[in-house]
């Protein structure tokens, strides 16, 4: 389903298909992808730095982040190359999140879910005095 949204990178307005880019910027986006190809395999030095790619590229920040982060830039190969969890902000070699905060979700997750199961009923209770009492009970 087609719907208007803002490029992520440029913000400006474009028809939103399954990137959340517009063409133009998908277009330098894929550009960016070939230089930092291209230098990687030229250089295929696995000690090369987040920094030493953007200086020798000219790859600006949030694009080298958007290529790691959306996968199509693998760090598994260059363990210098690290990347910075979106939670923590601590480094990672992950795409998006590092170990810890991954458990952490998990935890938060499961727990909710389990919460979501848990049944409420409404007990209506009169007294001698004929007054009303409402109490919420769980039922597991």
């Amino acid at each position: 389903m087609q719907q208007l949204a803002n490029c992520r990178h440029c913000g400006g307005l474009f028809v939103k298909v399954h990137q959340p880019t517009c063409k133009k910027c998908q277009m330098e986006e894929e550009q960016w992808l070939k230089t930092i190809r291209t230098y990687l395999k030229e250089y295929e030095d696995t000690m090369v730095t987040q920094q030493m790619l953007m200086d020798n590229t000219k790859i600006p920040f949030k694009f080298l982040q958007s290529l790691i982060r959306s996968g199509r830039l693998k760090l598994s190969q260059f363990p210098h190359l690290e990347h910075f969890c979106e939670r923590c902000q601590k480094p990672t070699q992950e795409t998006r999140f590092c170990h810890s905060c991954v458990n952490e979700l998990n935890g938060e997750l499961s727990h909710y879910e389990e919460g979501k199961n848990d049944k409420v009923t409404l007990v209506r209770e009169q007294d001698d005095n004929q007054s009303l009492t409402y109490t919420l009970k769980k039922n597991r």
